[in-house]
């Protein structure tokens, strides 16, 4: 009930295609799950990671391409075909120790979802990099939403970010809306 309640209140709220949850414990490991019509997929539970979800609106759950549900420790992702373009919806948390070698192997995890992405999809997606991105950060790939000083994360973060050509936009929302992080 509590997930039908948050998915109505998000509806009503701003319209919607895929949400993208970083902690989402409702479910963890019981996916796919079909509530109100809408997709339920979320990471299996593991030690030290929170669950993640992605909920795909119902209008978009015949768009799913067969198989395509990836998940991994800190990472899952999923094909949509939508009016012949291809998308790749990865929703990643990144290690939040101080570890070098579980940061690394978060991204690299990342990295194997944009690895194995199919010929001419575009990818979309959520990731709690668990560090500011840097000022020094190119522009073109940041937008207009960069902060913070450089520690390795985010200069780890920032190379991955250059080696795949994404483009990042932090959340920098005022309303303090229940479902964003506010920065």
């Amino acid at each position: 009930a509590e997930v039908a309640d948050f998915l109505c209140q998000v509806s009503t709220e701003t319209p919607w295609d895929v949400l993208c949850l970083q902690e989402f414990g409702f479910f963890a490991g019981d996916s796919p799950l079909e509530i109100a019509g809408h997709e339920i997929l979320t990471t299996r539970r593991s030690t030290g990671a929170r669950a993640l979800g992605l909920i795909v609106h119902a209008r978009l759950r015949p768009l799913i391409v067969t198989d395509s549900l990836k998940r991994l420790q800190r990472c899952i992702c999923i094909d949509i075909d939508l009016m012949k373009v291809s998308f790749r919806v990865i929703n990643a948390h990144l290690a939040p120790s101080n570890s070098r070698d579980e940061y690394q192997a978060s991204l690299d995890e990342l990295r194997s979802m944009l690895t194995s992405l199919p010929c001419g999809s575009r990818v979309l997606g959520g990731v709690d990099a668990q560090c500011p991105i840097s000022s020094e950060a190119d522009p073109e790939l940041v937008g207009d939403a960069v902060c913070g000083p450089i520690t390795w994360k985010s200069e780890l973060f920032s190379n991955f970010i250059h080696e795949f050509r994404l483009t990042l936009m932090n959340t920098f929302d005022t309303s303090n809306a229940p479902w964003t992080c506010y920065y």
